[in-house]
C-alpha cells in the first residue's frame, strides 16, 4: 500500500509542477484550446522518480509504443477534478457518450462496440475495443483503442492526465498516439488519416461533454 501510495503522491507532485493548476476563468464546457498543451506528449507518465519497484513497473506501462501519427490537446470542463476523472477513467462511461454505438461490452476497464465508420476509406462495420491500461486514480489514466474493419485495422493509444483549474474546474490534457495500422489502412495517405481522425476526435469530445453537462 505505501509504495502504491508514494506512486500517486510523486505523480501528483509531477502533475502540479509542470502544470501550476493551469486553466481559464469562465471557459465554456468542454471548450478545446489551441495553445500546445504544458503535459505535451505526457512524457510525464514516464518520468515516476520512485526508487520502489511499483513505481517502476507503473511508469514503464505508460510509455507505449512510436506513433504513426501523434495528437494532443486539453479540454476544460466547469466540473471538479474527482468528477471528471473518475468519469473519464471509466471505460463504459466514454463508450456511452458514443451516440451511434452498439455497445457489446461495458465494464470500468473495458468496452466493445460496433459503429459505422465515418472514414469514407473504410467499409462496412467497425469492431472497436476501449481498454485501460494504467490508473493513477484522480489523476492520469491511459488507454488502448483498436479497431478492425474488413481488410484493415488500426491501434492508438491515448493518455489523459486531470488538473484543476484556479476556479474548481478541470483542465483533461490528452495525447493519442496512432501505433498500428494494418491492411488496406496503409495505402491511406496519412494526412487524410490525421484529418479525418481529427474530427473524429472533435466529436468524441463534444459527446463527452455534452454527457458530464447532463450529469453523466
Amino acid at each position: 500500500m505505501a509504495e502504491g501510495g508514494g506512486a500517486a503522491v510523486e505523480m501528483g507532485r509531477l502533475l502540479r509542477a509542470v502544470t501550476k493548476a493551469g486553466g481559464r476563468r469562465g471557459v465554456p464546457l468542454g471548450t478545446r484550446t489551441h495553445t500546445r498543451p504544458l503535459l505535451a506528449d505526457c512524457a510525464i507518465f514516464a518520468r515516476i522518480r520512485q526508487p520502489d519497484p511499483a513505481a517502476a513497473k507503473m511508469a514503464a506501462s505508460f510509455p507505449g509504443e512510436a506513433a504513426v501519427i501523434h495528437f494532443e490537446g486539453d479540454r476544460t470542463f466547469p466540473l471538479p477534478v474527482a468528477d471528471v476523472a473518475a468519469k473519464l477513467s471509466d471505460a463504459a462511461f466514454l463508450i456511452g457518450c458514443l451516440p451511434d454505438a452498439r455497445v457489446t461490452e461495458a465494464t470500468p476497464d473495458r468496452g466493445a462496440w460496433k459503429l459505422k465508420p465515418k472514414f469514407t476509406f473504410l467499409t462496412g462495420t467497425l469492431d472497436m475495443t476501449l481498454t485501460a491500461t494504467a490508473r493513477i486514480p484522480g489523476e492520469a489514466v491511459a488507454y488502448r483503442v483498436t479497431t478492425k474493419a474488413i481488410g484493415a485495422g488500426s491501434a492508438v493509444e491515448t493518455k489523459l492526465a486531470f488538473v484543476p483549474t484556479a476556479d474548481g474546474g478541470t483542465v483533461v490534457r490528452w495525447t493519442g498516439d496512432l501505433v498500428e495500422v494494418t491492411g488496406l489502412l496503409k495505402m491511406v495517405p496519412k494526412g487524410l488519416i490525421q484529418s479525418t481522425a481529427e474530427k473524429v476526435i472533435d466529436d468524441v469530445w463534444t459527446a463527452i461533454g455534452a454527457k458530464l453537462a447532463a450529469g453523466g
